[in-house]
C-alpha cells in the first residue's frame, strides 16, 4: 500500500510538471544553432536573445524502406509475473532453450529483486524465487546480469544491508538456477556512502563487468562519477574500482556494449543541457578514452541513451531529443541515432527515426546489416504509453513502417531488449499495467524470430568486401568465428600470436569456424592475445582473440 500511495504522489507530481511546462515552454517552434546547420526546439526567449532564426525539422525516416515490410516475426504477448505489484526493472540472459529474468517489486517492507525462469523459451515460467528479503535489504534492485558455466551472476544497489547498514552496490551468483545465493560482495566501504544512483553490467563468457553511478560530495547529493569493476572468474572476485568518468554534478543515464575485446560506454551528461556523449576501453576498464560528443550540442535536451555492439563490431546508439519538436506534455521527443562500423572508431552522421515527438526510451540491436528498434511512444497520452518497433536492412539508411507491439490501457515501460546471439532470437521484456491500470506494474515478454539476408541469400548476391566475428570473445575454452561475406562459405583462417607467429589453420564451412586453443599439433595454449585472420579476392578481415584462464 505504501508503494501504491508513493506512486501516486509521483505522478502527481510529474503531472503538476507537465502542466508547468506546457504553459512556459514554446515546445512545437524549430529553430536553426547559431550556425545555420542544425534545427531543435527551445523556449524563445532564450533563442531570441541568442539571435537564432526558424528552420523546418529534418526528414524522419521511418517507413523510407522501398517495401515497408518488417522480415522480423514477433511472437504473442506472454504474462511473466502475477504478484500483484509494483514489478519494473527487467534484466535477462538466455542460453540454449532457457531464461532467466530478474525484476523488481514493491513489497510491504521495501522493494525486493526476484528471479524467474523459462525452460522453453519464453513460452511458460516457473514459481519466482527471491534475491534478496527484508533480513538482508530493505531495498534491492539487480540491474545487471549475467551466465556462465552453470552460474547466474546478478550485480545493483541495496540500501539497508544488516552487514553495510546503509547503501551500497553489490554481486551475488547462484549455482542452482536461483534457488540459493551466495554471500554479497559489495563494492563500497561498509558505511553511508553519499550518492549512489543507476548501475549496469555485461558479461562476456567468465568475465562480468559491473558499471554503477557515484558521489563523493553530501551537498545536494550529486553523482560526480561513472565507476566500474571486472571480475575475470565468473563473480569470484573483483578488482579494483576504475573511473571512468568524472564530472561533477551531472546525470548519468549510461549504457554498456562490448564487442571485438571492446568495452562500449554511452552516457548523457547534464552539465546544464542534457547531451550524449561516447567513450570505450580496450582494457576491460581500466582505461578510457577521451569521450566523444554523439549528440549534436544544441540548446535541447539528448537523453536516454540505448547503445547496443553487434559482435562483429557495428554500433548503434539511439536517444530521444526534442529539437525537432515535444509533444503535448513537453517531455517527449523524436528518437534519433548514429551508427558506427569500424567498432566506435567513428560513427556516422546523426540521424532521425520518428517524427510525432512522442517518443522516449528506446533500445536497438544490429545483426549483419539488420537494424531493429524498439521504443516508447505517447501519442494516446503521457500516463499510456505503447511500445512501437521499426528495423532498417541497411544499416539505418532506410526503415519500415512502424509496428504497434503492445495495445491496452495503463502504463508500459521499462523495456529491455536482448538478443541471443547463439540464434539470433529477440527477447523483449516489459513492465505493463494493462492488469492493475495506471501503475498496477507485471512483467510482459514477447520473442522474435530476427530474419537476416534473405535477400541477398536468394538472389545469390554477396558483399563486396568480407568481416569477421567470434563469440564468446574473451573466452576460456573454445570460441566460434564466423565470416561474413565468404563466397561458397568455405577457406582458411589463420590464427596468429600477439607477435605475429603462426599458430593453427582452420578450415571455414558454412562461414564458420571454431578454435579450441590449441595449435596445429594440438597442444593447449597460455592467456594472451591472439588473431584469427582471413584473406580472400574479397578482402583480408583479422579479429583480435582474447584468451582467458
Amino acid at each position: 500500500m505504501r508503494a501504491i500511495t508513493l506512486m501516486a504522489l509521483i505522478t502527481a507530481i510529474i503531472m503538476t510538471s507537465l502542466a508547468w511546462a506546457e504553459q512556459g515552454v514554446d515546445a512545437q517552434v524549430p529553430h536553426y544553432s547559431p550556425d545555420g546547420d542544425t534545427a531543435y526546439f527551445g523556449n524563445n526567449a532564450i533563442l531570441r536573445a541568442r539571435g537564432i532564426e526558424q528552420a523546418p525539422p529534418a526528414p524522419a525516416l521511418l517507413g523510407t524502406a522501398p517495401d515497408g515490410r518488417i522480415a522480423t516475426v514477433w511472437g504473442p504477448e506472454v504474462r511473466v509475473t502475477d504478484q500483484g505489484s509494483l514489478a519494473s526493472n527487467p534484466s535477462a540472459v538466455a542460453f540454449g532453450d532457457s531464461i532467466f529474468v530478474s525484476y523488481s517489486i514493491h513489497l510491504d517492507w521495501g522493494i525486493a529483486p526476484f528471479l524467474k525462469m523459462s525452460s522453453d523459451r519464453g513460452q511458460t515460467w516457473g514459481p519466482p524465487w527471491c534475491i534478496t528479503n527484508d533480513d538482508t535489504a530493505s531495498q534491492a534492485v539487480f540491474s545487471g546480469m549475467g551466465y556462465h558455466d552453470g552460474r547466474i551472476i546478478v550485480t545493483g544497489r541495496t540500501i539497508w544491508s544488516d552487514d553495510h547498514p546503509y547503501v551500497n552496490y553489490d554481486s551475488k551468483y547462484s549455482g542452482d538456477g536461483g534457488h540459493l545465493w551466495s554471500q554479497p560482495y559489495f563494492f563500497l566501504a561498509p558505511y553511508w556512502q553519499p550518492t549512489v544512483g543507476r548501475s549496469g553490467g555485461l558479461a562476456v563468457a567468465d568475465t562480468f563487468l559491473f558499471a554503477f553511478e557515484h558521489g563523493e560530495s553530501w551537498i545536494g547529493y550529486r553523482v560526480d562519477s561513472l565507476k566500474t569493476a571486472a571480475s575475470f572468474d565468473n563473480g569470484e572476485l573483483w578488482g579494483p574500482l576504475r573511473q571512468a568518468v568524472h564530472i561533477n554534478n551531472s546525470n548519468y543515464e549510461f549504457w554498456l556494449g562490448y564487442s571485438l575485446v571492446r568495452i562500449h560506454l554511452l552516457y548523457q551528461y547534464s552539465p546544464y543541457y542534457t547531451e550524449v556523449y561516447y567513450s570505450h576501453s580496450d582494457d576491460w576498464g581500466q582505461t578510457w578514452t577521451e569521450p566523444v560528443l554523439i549528440s549534436d550540442g544544441i540548446i535541447d535536451h539528448s537523453q536516454w541513451p540505448g547503445l547496443f555492439a553487434s559482435s562483429e563490431g557495428r554500433l548503434i546508439a539511439t536517444w530521444f531529443d526534442y529539437k525537432y519538436g515535444a509533444g503535448p506534455s513537453g517531455f517527449t521527443g523524436d528518437i534519433l541515432y548514429r551508427v558506427s562500423e569500424d567498432n566506435g572508431e567513428t560513427w556516422g552522421p546523426e540521424l532521425r527515426l520518428t517524427q510525432n515527438h512522442n517518443a522516449t526510451a528506446s533500445q536497438a540491436f544490429i545483426e549483419g546489416n539488420l537494424v531493429g528498434v524498439v521504443w516508447q511512444d505517447h501519442r494516446f497520452g503521457f500516463n499510456s504509453p505503447e511500445l512501437y518497433y521499426a528495423e532498417s536492412p541497411d544499416l539505418g539508411q532506410t526503415w519500415s513502417e512502424e509496428l504497434r507491439l503492445t495495445d491496452a490501457p495503463g502504463f508500459r515501460g521499462y523495456q529491455r531488449l536482448y538478443l541471443n546471439r547463439e540464434d539470433s532470437d529477440l527477447f523483449l521484456f516489459w513492465s505493463d499495467a494493462r492488469d492493475n491500470p495506471p501503475f498496477g506494474y507485471e512483467i510482459y515478454f514477447r520473442k522474435a524470430e530476427v530474419v537476416v539476408g534473405i535477400e541477398e541469400r536468394e538472389k545469390g548476391e554477396l558483399p563486396d568486401r568480407i568481416s569477421s566475428s567470434s563469440y564468446p570473445n574473451p573466452f576460456n575454452s573454445s570460441t566460434s568465428i564466423t565470416i561474413w561475406g565468404l563466397k561458397g562459405g568455405t577457406g582458411k583462417l589463420n590464427i596468429y600470436d600477439i607477435c605475429g607467429g603462426f599458430i593453427r589453420t582452420l578450415e571455414v564451412r558454412d562461414g564458420k569456424a571454431s578454435w579450441d586453443a590449441t595449435d596445429n599439433a594440438r597442444k593447449k595454449l597460455g592467456c594472451g592475445v591472439y588473431f584469427a585472420r582471413v584473406e580472400t579476392p574479397q578482402g583480408k578481415a583479422t579479429i583480435k582473440l582474447l584468451l582467458l584462464k
